[in-house]
């Protein structure tokens, strides 16, 4: 094979070497630039480069004979068929996600007599990609394809009737009465009658199916075809709560022109399906529908049959900030109620400050769920509510226990909620404006989550000590300049390498390698496991002693090819008959023939 020169080596070359040592020379620092050696190629698909794969497979030899000493995964690109085959499918799964048929078209070219596996052709069917179904099917005859039932399926589930329609049409799948009713079912469940209709097997009744569908479509077809008979009052209260969830009153108001009383079951039908009717309504924020509902007939049987259910209306509202329709309720709807239900953290502000004033004591119980998750979700505008009834409440009469006047949470530190997102701008203000304390847990979580500004604050502005706890959690999740401004304090330990290493972080393995961190056996080991084969690489080189003499396991799915054929370079007495028979446990075939032909148990 023609060793692979980049242009712009030869370019370079051209104008600074003679001819004859430049022939030499381009391959050597070609190969010496890149690609990477553990740059797998699913891997590069993710840098939607042309360019950059056909680097790779330029860079790869053909023949076993051709192969370089030392490691590279361009070794066993062409060269080994089992590898072969197993990238153009693992290339596959990453390409269907994106639907870049750039890119499937140049795995297209370069591949063939390969499989596509089943899962690709029900990603591209859940995601309505009819463009890369049909592109599979035309090229059937240069690699086939495993068209599963299970396509169809997600197609139906996600709505997209073309696809479905396709599949039906085309895959060469035969499904039975079973499979066609289940498949019938998923399309009333997302609308498409019509469908639903095709697919429904000829012994079944589309009435007795559409009965568990609450789309508004469906309901609709149901009612101009006279599904809901009287017999059916069941199904059609049902209807009537999840059509009030959409704000569907035209469809309500002809479901209860069908049933006037007296209803075979009223208990149900009033006090279940109408007070849930309403309660969807105001969830929903849909007021016409609410008012309507409420100011029916039957609506007024409820409220006076019915000693409670204000409150949880209320609060059904509230969770979603709708104002208006908490006060229509407050106004229509007094009746009695407990005072034990916590208010719905997912409320605004606006929602909450109407509570306060008509409903103060329901607030007050809640205060610690509201503050704490103001404080977690950076709401400055809540936590400043709270900050002036409390301040107001302490300088009230002190003939009132404290805690039946305060408005903000005593037992627990609020300021522990607002690092782990973030949220400076909240410490900042708790800081200035509350006494508050906090634990340690506050700069791990922010750490954790690379907040390298709060870090900075709570080290400059709390009295609470950075732990290693924080400088682990950052390194196990890759934040580079998190682990060097608490390393500036900290140090590190060996558990802080073995982590970044674990998980695959090479830049932060890299800076604590040159700041005095060492490589360890069980950090090259556990990121083998993982399948970073890069980091174990780049340790191995500097560290060779730290080489495992045993593993038990790679928990890698999507880079256990490329970890094996590491280990088969690096250390091939590590494939024990043990070893080898864990691995070939629920993996791909072509990773088990590639186990058979090469480690023979």
């Amino acid at each position: 094979m023609t060793a692979f020169k980049l242009k712009i080596v030869s370019f370079v070359l051209h104008h600074h070497a003679d001819s004859g040592a430049s022939q030499h020379i381009e391959p050597i620092i070609s190969s010496f630039l890149g690609p990477d050696s553990s740059l797998a190629l699913h891997k590069a698909v993710h840098f939607n480069s042309l360019e950059l794969l056909n680097w790779i497979w330029e860079s790869s030899c053909t023949l076993i004979e051709e192969r370089s000493s030392g490691w590279s995964l361009t070794n066993y690109l062409r060269s080994d068929t089992h590898y072969y085959k197993w990238m153009f499918s693992k290339s596959l799964e990453e390409i269907v996600s994106s639907g870049d048929m750039r890119l499937m078209q140049w795995i297209y070219d370069h591949f063939s007599a390969c499989q596509v596996p089943n899962n690709v052709v029900e990603t591209a069917a859940g995601n309505g990609n009819l463009e890369l179904l049909q592109f599979l099917w035309n090229q059937q005859n240069k690699n086939k394809v495993d068209w599963s039932g299970e396509a169809l399926k997600k197609a139906v589930e996600g709505g997209h009737r073309h696809v479905s329609l396709w599949l039906y049409e085309h895959a060469p799948y035969n499904y039975d009465d079973t499979e066609l009713l289940r498949l019938s079912q998923g399309a009333l469940r997302t609308g498409d009658v019509d469908f639903a209709l095709v697919l429904l097997p000829p012994h079944r009744n589309i009435f007795l199916e559409a009965g568990t569908s609450w789309r508004p479509g469906v309901i609709e077809w149901m009612l101009d075809h006279g599904y809901y008979t009287r017999e059916m009052e069941k199904a059609a209260g049902i209807a009537i709560w999840k059509l009030a969830s959409q704000g569907r009153l035209d469809l309500i108001q002809r479901i209860v022109e069908l049933y006037p009383p007296p209803w075979m079951n009223e208990k149900q039908w009033l006090f279940k399906d109408w007070y849930n009717a309403i309660a969807m309504a105001c969830s929903g924020g849909h007021l016409e529908v609410v008012q309507w509902l409420v100011e029916h007939p039957n609506g007024q049987k409820v409220y006076l049959r019915r000693q409670s259910g204000q409150q949880a209306l209320v609060w059904a509202a509230a969770g979603n900030g709708h104002v208006t329709v908490m006060e229509y309720i407050y106004e229509h709807w007094r009746t009695g109620d407990s005072s034990s239900i916590v208010i719905p953290l997912g409320s605004s502000v606006s929602a909450i400050k109407w509570l306060i004033d008509h409903y103060p004591t329901c607030v007050r119980q809640s205060v610690v769920y509201l503050v704490n998750n103001a404080a977690k979700t950076g709401n400055l505008e809540l936590l400043q509510l709270f900050h002036e009834l409390d301040s107001s409440a302490e300088s009230a009469t002190l003939q009132i226990p404290l805690t039946r006047r305060s408005w903000w949470p005593k037992t627990v530190h609020v300021m522990n909620f607002a690092p782990a997102n973030g949220h400076l701008d909240i410490l900042e203000w708790l800081q200035e404006n509350r006494q508050e304390e906090c634990s340690t847990s506050a700069m791990d979580e922010a750490a954790a989550n690379g907040h390298l500004k709060v870090v900075q604050w709570l080290g400059a502005n709390r009295p609470e000590t950075c732990t290693l706890e924080a400088l682990n959690r950052a390194a196990c999740n890759g934040h580079l300049e998190v682990v060097q401004w608490l390393h500036s304090t900290l140090g590190c330990t060996q558990d802080t390498f073995d982590l970044a290493a674990t998980h695959g972080h090479l830049e932060v393995v890299k800076w604590l390698y040159i700041n005095g961190a060492d490589g360890s056996t069980s950090s090259v080991l556990k990121a083998i496991e993982g399948g970073h084969i890069k980091v174990a690489g780049w340790i191995l080189t500097r560290s060779p002693e730290c080489l495992p003499t045993k593993i038990t396991c790679l928990n890698c799915p999507n880079s256990d090819f490329d970890a094996l054929l590491f280990l088969h370079v690096h250390n091939p007495i590590l494939f024990t008959r043990a070893f080898v028979r864990i691995i070939k446990r629920e993996r791909d075939s072509l990773i088990v023939n590639w186990l058979d032909e090469t480690y023979p148990i």
